[in-house]
């Protein structure tokens, strides 16, 4: 019984057979499965040195064509990190034009005139002037003429990269203005105002006045009743007065600096370079007098005239440092407010001229004083502008603002404080400094070509 059972559980040799059929077909089929996986490789590594290999050749174009992209990242990254520097490879050009309208600016030379709010002096009534009444009396007003006009700022700007910028710049101020006091009588010479021929062609009266309420103090020179040429200027008392002055000043910058940013929206910067700067100031004073009434052989009466002119000329030739220092806020969308001052001095050359005309009509008089100096001097100069700007496709811009200006000693006056008579040319004559103050609104546009640092401001 028991060998029948080893007999039944022993594999015959056809079973056996059979097994080895099957697992060479297993072993077969595992052979073939490495084969098509070594091939996938293969192929998988050869499409992945093919990519690399383009890659290689695509950065390399890259490379030669503009920065890598390394260096845009630490381009972005220095434009949005505060106190970092602009990229050396940034430089271009910025033109700024300004059209100004100046207004209430002023001048700081003495004033020619002044009104009288005291009496009224009348010397052919036997009235004596009033002793009281002198150029430094509380009851005398006097001031300058305002001085209105217009001016033109050109500036370019070269950008040199890592913030550094050169600038030159123009910029010059034409302003006039004139004021009058009193009433003119309507022609010069000797008027005859009795009734039998107080008429010209035409109708019209020749009538003069005689008020003496206005003071006249020829720019610091006195008119005495002793002058026999200024007999009618009652102690300095004139019935009309005019001043008007005439300033032309320009200035030439030549400018180094550097933009320091403060953060992503607000910049500042710094200058240093040469001014070069020029004024052209003229002046010219008018007094008349007129005394009515005058008796004259034959009958009938005349009116008696004084006049007297000055025509003063200063011109000044300067140069010297000049320091600057601004910034700029962006509002966004194109919007920016900038402003910016400067401090310059130069040493100035002066070319002075006064020249004095009087004269008498009832003596038929007239005399003249010429006086022509030259002098040196030191003139401190401040400048300063704040304005609002709107810039379109990063290139054009379009702004307005206010600007200031003040010049102290931009020009001289020749003064003669105890001159009496035109005959006593002993007495010495001063020179004194006048300051220039002008002031206005002005429109500015430009444009910026080539590469540009949209961030630079600081054109003056």
């Amino acid at each position: 019984m028991c060998g029948q059972a080893a007999v039944a559980q022993t594999p015959t040799i056809e079973q056996l057979y059979k097994m080895l059929l099957k697992q060479q077909q297993e072993l077969s089929e595992l052979k073939s499965n490495q084969v098509q996986m070594k091939t996938r490789a293969e192929r998988a590594e050869a499409e992945t040195r093919k990519v690399k290999n383009e890659l290689e050749v695509t950065r390399a174009a890259l490379e030669s064509a503009q920065p890598s992209q390394t260096q845009q990242s630490q381009t972005q990254l220095a434009s949005v990190t505060p106190n970092a520097e602009p990229p050396v490879a940034d430089a271009g050009w910025k033109s700024d034009v300004r059209a100004i309208y100046l207004f209430n600016s002023k001048t700081g030379a003495d004033p020619a005139m002044g009104n009288l709010s005291g009496p009224i002096i009348a010397r052919n009534a036997g009235m004596p002037p009033d002793p009281a009444i002198q150029g430094t009396s509380h009851n005398l007003s006097s001031d300058t003429p305002d001085l209105d006009g217009g001016g033109v700022r050109v500036s370019l700007l070269k950008q040199r990269g890592n913030g550094w910028f050169s600038a030159l710049g123009y910029e010059g101020h034409f302003v006039d203005g004139s004021m009058q006091r009193g009433h003119r009588a309507p022609a010069s010479g000797i008027r005859v105002t009795d009734p039998a021929s107080n008429l010209v062609p035409g109708g019209a009266a020749l009538l003069a006045t005689d008020t003496d309420a206005v003071h006249a103090n020829l720019v610091n020179r006195t008119l005495a009743d002793n002058n026999a040429l200024n007999d009618d200027f009652d102690s300095g008392l004139v019935d009309y007065a005019r001043d008007t002055i005439d300033i032309n000043k320009h200035n030439v910058d030549f400018a180094l600096g550097k933009k320091v940013p403060v953060s992503s929206r607000l910049n500042a910067f710094w200058k240093t370079g040469v001014r070069l700067a020029h004024v052209d100031a003229e002046r010219d004073v008018l007094y008349e007098n007129s005394e009515p009434n005058l008796f004259i052989a034959g009958g009938g009466t005349v009116t008696d005239s004084d006049w007297a002119e000055i025509a003063f000329k200063s011109d000044m030739w300067g140069a010297g440092p000049m320091v600057g220092f601004g910034g700029e806020l962006k509002l966004g969308r194109g919007i920016t407010i900038a402003s910016e001052a400067s401090l310059s001095g130069a040493v100035a050359y002066y070319d002075l001229k006064r020249n004095e005309t009087n004269f008498n009509s009832s003596l038929q008089r007239e005399a003249f004083s010429n006086i022509s100096a030259d002098t040196y001097g030191f003139v401190p100069m401040v400048d300063a502008s704040i304005d609002i700007t709107k810039t379109w496709n990063d290139r054009y811009f379009l702004g307005f603002g206010y600007t200031v200006s003040a010049w102290l000693g931009g020009a001289r006056s020749i003064s003669i404080p105890g001159w009496d008579d035109v005959d006593d040319e002993t007495t010495p004559f001063t020179i004194e400094s006048d300051d220039l103050i002008t002031q206005g609104i002005y429109v500015r546009a430009g444009v910026k070509f080539g590469h540009h640092d949209t961030e630079i401001t600081g054109l003056k």
